[in-house]
């Protein structure tokens, strides 16, 4: 597209797009941020060199789609290869807290009105840290 300036990217995800989103930055794909909603931590690429882009990730505690197992190996991966990033857990927050429509407690997606308005806040803000030079 001729007119995106493809310096200043951004990638939002959630559930698996929030994976997308992270094996997007983790492949080095030309992206100045990356930010997973409830999106699920682990992947396949297997690369040993940094990772440029900022990322931010927003999860629940409660989320039975991502173990803490998966938190952990992530948490490890992203300091291995020297990314930028964040990782806010939210409590008594499960998968899909954004969505309005999710009601599903025995699957493990509950809309959090809360989580979701904080983790919309964090995300505001890590874009205005990552854009606005002023910032």
């Amino acid at each position: 597209m001729p007119k995106v300036d493809k310096a200043n990217i951004a990638a939002i995800g959630f559930c698996f797009g929030g994976k997308c989103v992270l094996d997007m930055a983790r492949s080095n794909f030309e992206l100045k941020a990356a930010i997973s909603f409830h999106g699920l931590l682990e992947s396949n690429i297997v690369k040993e060199q940094n990772i440029d882009t900022k990322i931010l990730v927003l999860h629940g505690y409660n989320d039975p789609m991502v173990p803490p197992e998966q938190v952990n190996k992530f948490q490890q991966e992203m300091d291995m290869r020297k990314a930028d990033w964040q990782l806010h857990t939210f409590g008594n927050t499960y998968h899909a807290f954004t969505n309005p429509n999710a009601n599903d407690h025995e699957f493990g997606t509950v809309f959090n009105k809360l989580s979701n308005k904080r983790a919309w806040k964090l995300a505001e803000d890590f874009l205005r840290e990552t854009f606005i030079s002023s910032y």
